[in-house]
């Protein structure tokens, strides 16, 4: 007995189908991941400290809440820095407040943030952003990560590498790009501050948009 054979069109027809349920998975998984992002956002911002703050980092690359550019961030920076510096409160005030509607989970933005409060007598507001600004640090690094290629830490900006390191007061050497698992990382050559442990630390930058070499 013969065997039949599937028609051309009819595969083509299943190819398209599942093509098409596969865009739809992408879709509906991009939008609960801004949902989620959203949410976690809202009862951060509401002070719910006990959110889980890397969920809502990793979350939030693919929601509007990541960074314009990091051209833009670092201009944030020297720009609120050098008001605090100057003691111009109510500029640095400005600034912070445009800096955090962008990008809302950039530490830099809340130390500003801390700092602004701080200065104009504000303690519980003071005290939200620290209390933020820790959880976020919490979140780049848990325990057993950034030592190897295999465990590189997840970050979404350049912005939360840098504030990792100072945290920290390591003598940062050389940097290069390096890949993790087949995923792009940079690696930092740092020494801790008394001067006597000499390390690697691993960072997986798959989620950050492309970047200048000249920027990080």
């Amino acid at each position: 007995m013969a065997i039949a054979r599937p028609r051309p069109w009819a595969a083509l027809l299943i190819l398209v189908a599942v093509a098409g349920a596969l865009a739809l998975t992408g879709r509906a998984s991009l939008r609960n991941e801004t949902v989620s992002a959203t949410r976690l956002l809202a009862r951060l911002k509401a002070g719910d400290h006990g959110v889980d703050f890397r969920a809502l980092r990793l979350a939030a690359t693919a929601g509007p809440h990541t960074a314009d550019s990091a051209t833009q961030t670092a201009r944030w920076r020297k720009a609120t820095l050098q008001a605090l510096e100057a003691g111009r409160v109510d500029e640095a005030g400005a600034l912070v407040t445009e800096w955090l509607a962008a990008d809302y989970l950039n530490p830099f933005a809340h130390v500003g943030a801390q700092r602004v409060h701080a200065m104009r007598g504000n303690a519980p507001k003071a005290a939200f952003h620290q209390r933020v600004l820790e959880g976020l640090y919490d979140s780049i690094c848990v325990v057993g990560e950034g030592l190897s290629p295999a465990r590189a830490c997840p970050v979404i900006s350049l912005d939360e590498i840098h504030y990792y390191l100072a945290r920290h007061r390591y003598e940062i050497g050389d940097s290069r790009e390096d890949a993790c698992d087949s995923r792009p990382c940079l690696a930092f050559e740092v020494r801790a501050p008394d001067g006597l442990m000499l390390i690697d630390l691993y960072f997986d930058i798959s989620r950050l948009p492309a970047v200048p070499t000249s920027q990080r």
